[in-house]
């Protein structure tokens, strides 16, 4: 432990806390490779709609 500074160990923790890989990104996308599924942080909020997302409201209109 006398080898980990106090912002390591608060990294850790937070990788953990979040169950996170924690590590360099070329051992993250190791195991994402492995696994075959995202094991880091993803970007916050919901998904883009998709371009046949368009093609969902026309047929909403036209039900109406």
């Amino acid at each position: 432990m006398d080898d980990v500074t106090a912002e390591q160990t608060d990294a850790i923790r937070a990788h953990l806390q979040r169950q996170h890989v924690y590590g360099p990104d070329r051992y993250r996308l190791a195991i994402e490779a492995q696994l075959g599924r995202s094991v880091g942080p993803r970007k916050v909020g919901r998904p883009r709609a998709s371009p046949q997302g368009s093609k969902a409201g026309a047929y909403r209109e036209s039900a109406l």
